[in-house]
């Protein structure tokens, strides 16, 4: 079976799964309040519109439904 899931945000890992599904590592962009609290990074190196980019990791169905994710926003203390 050949198929293709697209991801614009989408980086280096991914893995196809025995049962159809995709999990892969991808981008999602912080804004407001949850950037503003990310401390630290390079001065002048300032994304668009104070966007911060976090990881996340996603798991798609083979119909590319988004079945789970894990957000590090979530999960990681911004302050360290």
């Amino acid at each position: 079976m050949l198929r293709e899931y697209r991801d614009p945000l989408q980086h280096h890992d991914a893995h196809r799964l025995d049962d159809g599904h995709i999990l892969y590592a991808a981008l999602e962009p912080l804004l407001g309040e949850q950037a503003a609290a990310v401390r630290g990074g390079v001065p002048g190196s300032k994304a668009a519109g104070g966007t911060v980019w976090a990881d996340t990791i996603r798991e798609v169905g083979p119909d590319g439904e988004l079945l789970w994710s894990w957000r590090a926003a979530d999960h990681l203390d911004p302050a360290e």
